[in-house]
């Protein structure tokens, strides 16, 4: 249990992300389907410290999703899943970023802003090179 009481499997684990995939495919004709090609997402109905949502890495096709989230926090997450990065700093300055913006000040999906909404065209084109 964390400083609030709370049990988050995220916390139990060193390396979430490995274990939960190592769970789901040791299902062989899901290992078949999906271990290629596609972006696996977990849903937990449990909470998160700060997230709504997590990736494994930015350009990493593995994501969680927990209870508490905006609507929309599954294309955050995606996007993340193919290379984009926040808008914003996040402690460093994102080197792929062409542009940055006070954090949450904008409505583009890789913002912090409640109402995110939209993607600017050089986004598009980093997402366009992720895509197969």
């Amino acid at each position: 249990k964390n400083v609030d009481g709370i049990d988050y499997i995220h916390e139990r684990h060193p390396n979430i992300f490995s274990y939960v995939k190592q769970e789901f495919f040791k299902n062989e004709e899901y290992k078949r389907k999906y271990e290629k090609d596609y972006i696996t997402v977990f849903v937990f109905g449990e909470g998160s410290v700060n997230a709504g949502g997590r990736v494994e890495g930015i350009g990493v096709r593995n994501l969680f999703l927990f209870e508490a989230r905006l609507e929309s926090a599954l294309a955050h997450e995606i996007l993340h899943c193919l290379k984009l990065r926040h808008t914003h700093r996040n402690g460093k300055v994102e080197s792929e970023s062409k542009y940055l913006f006070p954090k949450g000040k904008t409505d583009n999906i890789m913002s912090y802003n409640p109402n995110r909404r939209s993607l600017l065209r050089w986004q598009w084109e980093i997402i366009r090179k992720s895509i197969k």
